[in-house]
């Protein structure tokens, strides 16, 4: 379906607005949010990141399981290679990384017909900044920022490319990010557990009725069937509905499970705070 990578500046919200994002797409099973294979010495997860040894970080690198890697500040980062794959077989797909990865990951996705987008965090650079002078406090130097940073920024153009200007709050950047890889609730995310979903099925307009059942496993599926032209689009269109259905069946069930587990955490640590509060 489509690869978008996210990418800007420092200062700019890339990593942020990609984790607020996917807290509000994460029900969806058409949108993968993949995070970073990083090498950490403190071994600690940060953030659902799969944190592995050196040794670890390269034995996935030689055998494919990486397909993109970086080094910053020490620290190994890497893109699973599955992520392209969920791409090819009808996802959306979200990645953060920096823009020397992307000649790679462009080249790669065009050879398996996944298409490939930019989504640039560009805030101005008053506001860059700013948030560099906030974050930075007293070790902010403006000239030093000006000159190594932003005067020696090149924009990235291009017909790929989509701008979010995140010059706002958190929410706001958050709206513009899903409205620039094209999520959209109704379309998106499926009925919940027991055939309930946001809307009434029985009592609403035909066109969300559509939305809401359908359209999540449609449009995916023509679009795929543009891209690709098989000499059986009909066919085509009954087996990859058939095994996207299959998969959808068993993404729903596995986040029913995952909201039955959060919840009976909050539980647990609600009880513990009321003991403790009770001593």
């Amino acid at each position: 379906m489509a690869f978008f990578c996210i990418t800007g500046l420092q200062y700019a919200g890339a990593k942020t607005l990609f984790t607020e994002t996917r807290k509000v797409v994460q029900e969806s099973p058409n949108f993968l949010f993949y995070n970073y294979h990083v090498t950490e010495a403190s071994g600690d997860q940060k953030d659902g990141q799969v944190v592995l040894t050196e040794q670890e970080f390269e034995d996935k690198k030689d055998d494919g399981t990486i397909l993109s890697s970086w080094k910053e500040n020490g620290i190994n980062y890497g893109i699973a290679k599955d992520s392209l794959e969920a791409a090819e077989a009808g996802k959306f797909v979200v990645v953060v990384v920096p823009r020397e990865q992307f000649p790679s990951l462009e080249k790669t996705a065009s050879n398996i017909s996944v298409e490939f987008k930019v989504v640039n965090i560009c805030p101005t650079h008053e506001n860059l900044t700013a948030r560099a002078m906030e974050v930075e406090g007293k070790n902010f130097n403006e000239k030093n920022f000006i000159k190594n940073k932003l005067k020696k920024f090149e924009e990235i153009r291009g017909e790929n490319v989509i701008k979010v200007e995140n010059n706002g709050t958190v929410e706001e950047g958050v709206k513009e990010l899903i409205a620039a890889i094209g999520f959209d609730p109704l379309l998106h995310i499926l009925p919940k557990e027991g055939g309930e979903s946001g809307i009434d099925l029985k009592t609403c307009s035909p066109q969300d009725y559509l939305k809401a059942t359908l359209y999540p496993f449609l449009n995916p599926a023509l679009e795929k069937i543009n891209r690709e032209r098989p000499e059986d689009p009909v066919e085509f269109l009954a087996m990859y509905l058939y095994n996207t259905a299959a998969t959808t069946k068993l993404r729903e069930k596995e986040l029913v499970e995952l909201k039955k587990v959060k919840s009976s955490l909050r539980d647990k640590i609600k009880k513990e705070y009321q003991i403790i509060g009770r001593v």
